[in-house]
């Protein structure tokens, strides 16, 4: 306070913003080197990070630049999770190893991934979702690396058949909205899905 005090009487004016990032530091005591990427583990400990890395970078302007996107009625499709997280999420559970299925085997607290394959899982039968909200993010470019594939909703007779790679659909899960997995016809098509109960 002082030195603010002796500036303003010498007729200085100073402007102090703490909006510009210089850095910060990384918390490395909970650091894991156990897994295939790393910094994906990092979202608790070191999130400013994790946020810069893996975060879409349209994810903040959705709302004020109008970025949400109404494909059927009351579902909303908007970008979350930048090229980076998808390539590192569908990397680590390749080298995991295990997928869901209809069944959602593979769930950590109601958040899982499926794989669909020709030859394995192609699609998935009609069916509600046990959520209030769903919350479905393509991990991969359809015309790229699969062929097919996408979300249909029955009652509405509206398919989502070119998920955008990083992008979220999110739709009512228990009553009005049942869906079912399109048929991939080529290739693997990977998806995240979170099951969302407020």
């Amino acid at each position: 306070m002082t030195l603010c005090k002796n500036i303003r009487e010498k007729g200085l004016f100073m402007f102090v913003t703490n909006l510009d990032d210089f850095g910060h530091l990384l918390s490395l005591s909970n650091y894991n080197t156990s897994h295939l990427h790393n910094d994906l583990w990092q979202i608790f400990t070191n999130l400013e990070d994790w946020e810069q890395k893996y975060i879409h970078e349209n994810y903040s302007r959705i709302f004020s630049d109008n970025l949400v996107e109404q494909p059927c009625p009351d579902v909303y499709w908007f970008p979350i999770f930048s090229e980076q997280a998808c390539d590192e999420l569908v990397q680590e559970m390749e080298h995991y190893g295990q997928w869901s299925g209809g069944r959602h085997e593979a769930e950590a607290v109601m958040n899982f991934m499926v794989r669909y394959r020709p030859d394995e899982q192609p699609s998935l039968r009609p069916h509600h979702d046990s959520s209030t909200f769903t919350i479905n993010v393509a991990l991969n470019t359809k015309g790229v690396d699969y062929e097919g594939g996408g979300c249909r909703f029955l009652r509405y007779n509206c398919s989502i058949e070119a998920p955008r790679k990083g992008w979220s659909l999110m739709h009512p899960g228990r009553l009005t909205h049942f869906h079912e997995g399109l048929p991939t016809t080529r290739g693997t098509r990977y998806i995240m899905v979170s099951f969302v109960d407020p």
